[in-house]
């Protein structure tokens, strides 16, 4: 019996699998992946959200966006960057840990027409508004 994986539409052995993962990546390939990364980037801040982003080539699959939720629409804030995410083909990556606790989620995604990786940290506020804000 073989065993298969999924991979864009096609299945394909698990040997083939791991060799399509370890074969460099195409010119194209990375531009599609780094497309994909700023464009959820952009997406975010168009939203009014705070990103900041970790995409060097160097850090490889460590690469991150973190986003810091606002204080008021904190709740919204966090199921708007789950909807985005999702809205623009990333899933979660079930081969990295991810961790969800009250003030900082970090989730490990996968973009499925690219193949892009990376880790997104929503930062939730903690503690009361100062004045300013509350104003």
């Amino acid at each position: 019996m073989q065993t298969t994986t999924e991979g864009r539409g096609a299945k394909l052995s698990r040997p083939a699998a791991a060799a399509r993962r370890d074969r460099p990546l195409t010119i194209d390939e990375i531009a599609a992946q780094d497309h994909a990364r700023t464009e959820v980037d952009r997406t975010l801040r168009h939203f009014g959200l705070t990103t900041k982003t970790h995409f060097q080539p160097q850090l490889g699959i460590d690469r991150a966006l973190h986003v810091r939720c606002r204080l008021a629409t904190a709740g919204l804030d966090r199921k708007l960057v789950y909807a985005v995410l999702d809205e623009q083909g990333w899933n979660a990556d079930c081969a990295r840990l991810s961790h969800f606790c009250e003030f900082v989620d970090t989730m490990r995604v996968v973009h499925q027409p690219s193949g892009a990786v990376m880790a997104v940290v929503i930062r939730m506020p903690a503690g009361e508004p100062s004045r300013a804000e509350a104003a």
